[in-house]
């Protein structure tokens, strides 16, 4: 009986044993392959040392079929594995290696560093933003830590006054890592604090500093961006979703060179996922100047890989790459035309306005009319059925395709402003971003400020091209889109911008008639007065008479045109214009006082009714 119950539990264990088998394999397949590979692994996940067994070994039973296993349960420590496990899944989601590398930075560098004594510059700022005393020999890093005991909004009145004082600052943390670590630390503070109005400003500030610190030292600035600043950076990405492209953009104003992009891209790919990582190297690509085929093999293999992705913003991404790379190398479209073709057929809107994308990306390079007119078959078979959404995503695209110099790119520029006629009015101020924020809907948002150039010479290019007396409500939507967001007109924009400016004019000055749109008009021409770039460019279109000319100034005529039948809010524009070039800019007293002087010598009766007296008073005493 004894041996009939045994072989019962030995049937029993074995076909338990088969069922758990046949499981497992239907499960995981490649674990019951019989490779070289598994043998070894299965060797080495031996637990005990392997050993010889002796003849005697077989006179005790092989097997032993127990009834009960007794195990003694485990219950010491288990809260604080729990808790370890914990700890290490919080780190691994929110930091990973660049929170690590933080901290190891953070440690390393605490205990070192020279001691530079802050410049006098910056004593108004201790003493005024920071309230402290100025100490005689307070040193750059105790100024620093001044600065991030502070709550964001005063940390961002810092950076206001620090402006005056960029160059400076540049220097001292070009002297010593400890010093760039300090100040980039701030930055990064600053950024994710700041309130959604001044965000732009610390952009600025930081990119600014960026491009100062390379003028230094590029090759150097790099490495301590990538060794000090990017960890933080990356922890900001991960952080902020809603400000991903403003973070890309200070990413790669540390990067000034092919092997800067490369370095940054080894290092994203080890901190980011996936999903964050294919977004942000789609980010990237879109601001990358493509001289080195190293940087289109790696991003042309996240193309591939997104595109194969069941993500539909995986798929989204890759199409940004690749757009972004078709500007270089339009023929990459023309490859892969069967398989975007394919893609027409997914119906999320994302993807729609992505092939878009691609398609007018190489349009504006290639050269053969039969292969133009095959993508613009495509676009316009898109537009044509395209709902709300994947419209306003077109707009967006082609924005992001005008050229920013003259160009011949007449057919994208024509499409872009047709659409943009075209649209409703929600959608143009959703685009351009002048609607209230709570009409915004989902979508791509408003115009990258990066395109405000191309957007400008589209409107003066169909101003031209249409023989327009005033602006339309478009055109004066778009200026504010671009004209308006730019902060400060790039230094290699500048003749660019000039063009804009004279084939505007005329456009602007009649603006300044208009009751709605005076203040509107002031603003445009407050951009171009109040910037280092274009002031003189400026000065000299409308404020001094034309080289070799005996004729007044632009301006001198306009204030004929104002004073007196202009109403009293139209006065006021120009008053208000011309005062805050008076406090804003010491440069143009001379100008200012010279146009009002010959306006009264030249047009007594009109000057005496005008607004203009009080000028007079205010600029005898400084000119």
């Amino acid at each position: 009986n004894d041996q009939l119950t045994n072989t019962g539990y030995a049937k029993d264990a074995l076909d338990q044993h088969q069922m758990q088998l046949r499981q497992d394999r239907m499960k995981d397949r490649e674990r019951y392959t019989h490779t070289s590979k598994h043998r070894m692994m299965a060797q080495r996940m031996l637990r005990v040392a392997t050993r010889q067994v002796q003849h005697d070994d077989f006179k005790q039973p092989q097997i032993q079929f127990l009834k009960t296993v007794n195990v003694k349960p485990i219950t010491e420590g288990m809260a604080q594995l729990r808790g370890g496990t914990q700890r290490m899944a919080n780190v691994s989601n929110t930091g990973s290696s660049a929170l690590r590398k933080a901290s190891t930075i953070t440690s390393d560098i605490s205990n070192t560093g020279v001691k530079v004594t802050i410049p006098k510059v910056l004593d108004p700022i201790v003493h005024k933003v920071l309230n402290m005393e100025v100490k005689q020999s307070m040193t750059f890093i105790e100024f620093c830590d001044a600065i991030s005991s502070k709550k964001p909004k005063e940390v961002i009145e810092v950076f206001s006054a620090l402006d005056s004082a960029l160059d400076q600052c540049v220097s001292i943390a070009m002297e010593e890592p400890k010093q760039f670590w300090k100040l980039s630390g701030i930055l990064c503070k600053a950024y994710a604090g700041a309130p959604s109005k001044a965000t732009s400003f610390v952009l600025d500030f930081t990119t600014t500093f960026a491009r100062k610190c390379g003028d230094i030292d590029s090759g150097e600035t790099a490495t301590l961006f990538q060794d000090y600043m990017l960890p933080k950076v990356i922890i900001l990405f991960k952080t902020l979703p809603n400000k991903r492209e403003d973070i890309v953009d200070i990413m790669t104003s540390f990067c000034f060179s092919n092997s800067d992009m490369l370095a940054l891209l080894k290092i994203l790919k080890e901190d980011l996922e996936n999903a964050a990582l294919v977004q942000c190297f789609a980010l990237l690509s879109n601001r990358t100047a493509y001289h080195s085929k190293e940087l289109q093999d790696v991003y042309f293999f996240y193309v591939t890989f997104g595109l194969r992705s069941p993500s539909k913003q995986l798929r989204t991404h890759a199409l940004l790459i690749l757009a972004s790379l078709c500007k270089e190398s339009p023929n990459l479209s023309l490859n892969m035309l069967g398989e975007l073709q394919k893609l027409l057929e997914d119906p999320w809107w994302g993807i729609q306005a992505g092939i878009f994308h691609v398609m007018c990306a190489s349009i504006t390079s290639i050269q053969q009319e039969e292969q133009k007119a095959q993508l613009q078959e495509i676009m316009e078979g898109i537009l044509k059925k395209a709902s709300p959404m994947v419209l306003r995503g077109c707009i967006y695209w082609m924005a992001d395709c005008l050229p920013g110099k003259k160009a011949n790119a007449s057919w994208i520029i024509a499409m872009f402003m047709s659409q943009m006629k075209l649209v409703s009015e929600d959608i143009q101020k959703y685009l351009c971003g002048t609607g209230q924020p709570d009409s915004a809907v989902a979508g791509l948002g408003s115009f990258p400020v990066q395109r405000a150039l191309g957007i400008a010479n589209a409107v003066v290019a169909d101003l031209l091209e249409n023989k327009n007396k005033n602006l339309d409500e478009v055109h004066v939507q778009l200026l504010s889109a671009s004209i308006l967001k730019v902060r400060k007109f790039e230094e290699s924009s500048k003749n660019d911008w000039s063009s804009v400016l004279q084939g505007l004019i005329r456009y602007v000055l009649v603006e300044f008639l208009d009751v709605q749109r005076c203040q509107w008009a002031s603003s445009v021409l407050e951009r171009f007065f109040l910037d280092e770039t274009t002031c003189d460019i400026a000065c000299a279109a409308l404020l001094r008479k034309t080289e070799g000319s005996q004729k007044a100034p632009k301006f001198f005529g306009f204030l004929k045109m104002v004073f007196p039948e202009s109403p009293s809010e139209c006065k006021e524009a120009v008053q208000g214009f011309l005062m805050k070039l008076i406090e804003n800019k010491e440069q143009l007293y001379k100008d200012i006082y010279n146009l009002i002087k010959n306006f009264e010598s030249a047009e007594p009766d009109r000057y005496n009714s005008s607004n203009l007296k009080i000028l007079m008073e205010r600029l005898k005493t400084k000119v």
